[in-house]
């Protein structure tokens, strides 16, 4: 794979969460959608398009040097994963020039600017920050992933893009969890209204416009994905049989 963190363009990352444990629940993964969205604004990357299903994650990032959040997001974004009183330290240190911050807290500062480095950190971050918070709720140690995460560098096409979102909205089906479309998404989002998500399936189209029909399409896009996952069989250059990956991934 290669230093593939450390490019610009459109990235596709997933995780699952090992076979052995408890599936996540709809209120966990709602919890992990406000930590994903709050660790963009911090790493400096827009997330496109996200599906958090039982069994783990799929989202598709977009890094480029153009994408900088304000001050002010990035506090609003710390406040709602938990880091209020450290955002307000922050804030103050840096518009009023006041005493410099602790050393606790010049560390958490250091930490959370390290996330826009690559999406290597951001990307292990995540799956820290949700393996903590899952074996906290579960009582449970040690690691909740499969394996590590896998990261895919996506042209800027909207064939490619559209396919690989339609691979993240079935990989919910394909780890034997059928009815989870209504699970926190930019679908989900984008037919509540929300701007950022309906300004990432415009990315994903590649359109003006994000509309009902472009909704329909990508789940009827998801229902041919489903098809040829179930009925196509990869064969390794070790002769092992492989899951069937979009085609840009292959």
């Amino acid at each position: 794979m290669g230093d593939i963190y450390g490019k610009e363009g459109y990235f596709h990352i997933e995780s699952l969460l090992n076979p052995g444990l408890a599936p996540w629940t709809l209120d966990q993964a709602t919890a992990y959608a406000e930590l994903l969205k709050s660790l963009t604004i911090l790493a400096d990357v827009q997330l496109v398009f996200w599906m958090m299903h039982p069994r783990g994650f799929g989202i598709i990032l977009r890094k480029t040097p153009e994408i900088a959040y304000s001050k002010e997001a990035k506090y609003e974004a710390l406040e709602r994963i938990g880091e209020a009183k450290f955002a307000q330290r922050w804030m103050q240190q840096a518009d009023d020039g006041a005493k410099p911050l602790s050393h606790g807290h010049e560390n958490r500062r250091h930490y959370y600017e390290t996330l826009s480095q690559d999406l290597g950190t951001f990307t292990k971050v995540l799956k820290q920050r949700i393996s903590v918070a899952y074996n906290n709720q579960n009582n449970s140690i040690g690691s909740v992933w499969r394996e590590r995460a896998k990261a895919f560098n996506l042209p800027d096409d909207a064939f490619a893009l559209s396919e690989v979102a339609a691979f993240i909205l079935a990989q919910a089906h394909l780890q034997n969890d059928e009815d989870c479309l209504e699970w926190p998404s930019t679908v989900m989002d984008s037919r509540g209204g929300d701007s950022d998500a309906r300004l990432g399936l415009k990315k994903i189209m590649q359109t003006k416009a994000s509309t009902p029909k472009q909704l329909e399409r990508l789940l009827n896009l998801r229902e041919e994905v489903l098809k040829k996952a179930v009925t196509t069989v990869k064969q390794t250059a070790r002769g092992r049989p492989s899951a069937w990956r979009p085609i840009c991934e292959q």
